[in-house]
Order: structure tokens, then C-alpha cells, then sequence
């Protein structure tokens, strides 16, 4: 309808109907603003691929507004996964990006299983990338929460590297010590946890 308030009325009602998501999330390019708002807080009523896409498409959008994040990550319960890809793919710089990352983050690792490990996958590091201070962070909760994933070898590889290198910041340090932590424990691990712990303060 070319109201807003129609639009928005109708989202509500949509709650109600499964078979409106594609016309539901149609609207995520909506230019007004109350529509965007509502459609964040109905796209969670519905448990389908599309809603996922959509929410991440306002999310990616909308990272500054504080209202728009905390609408979208109360819908983000059944597709963190969806939200999160849209979110990573966001200039790192973009206010309000770590914040929906860290929601996200914590959402995922209150899900099941397949949830967590979904979104395990996109916090790791592809070969060309750094186990940057949030990616350490994230993996660390969703690993907590019991993730896994076969990349985890990797993960221990690369939070060694982390806990070792003296110039990295004291908490990314820490965060990957608490990785380095859980059993089973090599050689590796021991022979690094020795080190730290004879080096002068």
C-alpha cells in the first residue's frame, strides 16, 4: 500500500500468515522508517531462508541506528547464521558492527547445535584472513557453548600463535589462552604454558 501506516499494520497482521514471508520480506528496502522498524520485530515470527536474508539485508543497513539493532537481533533467534554473514560483510569500521556481532555472537551460542556450528564456520578465519581480536572472542564463546567444528585444529594453531605473540593486546592474549585451555592438551600447549608462566614480569 503507498500508506506507511497501512504498510505497517499489515506487517503485524502478517505475523499471523507463514505464506506472506516473501511479501513480508519484500519490504526490507522500505524507505520509511516505523516500516523498517516493524518488519525487524515481525521477520522473527517467521522460520524461513527468506526472513533470514532479509533481516540481514536491514541489519547491514542499519548498524547505527541502536533501535534497529536490538529489533533485529530479538529476531535473530532462528538465523543468527543469515544475519551474521550479512554483518561480516560490512565495512569493519561501521559504527554499531561490533556490537551486532557480539549479539549475534551470544544469540548463536544459546541455539542447538546446527545453530552454533553455522555460525562457528563464518567466525573462522579463511586462509587469507587474521585471527582478528573478535574473531578470538567469538570462537571462544561458541566453543564454550559446545561448538565444534573441523576447522578446530586451525583454531588451537592459531591461538598459539596469538598467546605468543607479545605484541598482540593483553585481552585477545587471554581469549586465546581460554582456547588453548581445553583438553585435549599437547605438547605444544604445555611447552607454551611453561613459558608464560617463568617469563619476568
Amino acid at each position: 500500500d503507498k500508506s506507511a501506516p497501512v504498510r505497517f499494520t499489515a506487517l503485524k497482521m502478517a505475523e499471523q500468515h507463514p505464506a506472506l514471508v516473501r511479501e513480508v520480506a519484500a519490504l526490507a528496502k522500505d524507505t520509511d522508517p516505523a516500516v523498517r522498524l516493524q518488519l525487524a520485530l515481525t521477520l522473527g515470527e517467521f522460520n524461513a531462508p527468506e526472513a533470514g536474508a532479509a533481516l540481514g539485508r536491514i541489519a547491514a543497513a542499519s548498524l547505527g541506528d541502536v533501535r534497529m539493532r536490538l529489533a533485529v537481533l530479538s529476531s535473530a533467534t532462528r538465523s543468527p547464521a543469515a544475519v551474521l554473514g550479512a554483518v561480516i560483510a560490512v565495512d569493519p569500521k561501521a559504527a554499531g558492527r561490533r556490537e551486532m556481532i557480539d549479539g549475534l555472537i551470544r544469540t548463536a551460542a544459546a541455539g542447538d547445535e546446527k545453530m552454533r556450528e553455522a555460525v562457528l564456520d563464518l567466525v573462522l578465519p579463511k586462509e587469507n584472513e587474521s585471527f582478528d581480536a573478535w574473531r578470538l572472542e567469538a570462537a571462544n564463546t561458541l566453543i564454550q557453548s559446545g561448538a565444534v567444528s573441523p576447522r578446530l585444529a586451525r583454531v588451537r594453531e592459531q591461538a598459539r600463535a596469538a598467546a605468543s605473540d607479545e605484541q598482540r593486546d593483553l585481552p585477545s592474549r587471554q581469549v586465546a589462552l581460554e582456547i588453548l585451555g581445553r583438553s585435549p592438551l599437547t605438547a605444544a600447549e604445555f611447552e607454551l604454558f611453561g613459558n608464560l608462566l617463568t617469563q619476568s614480569p
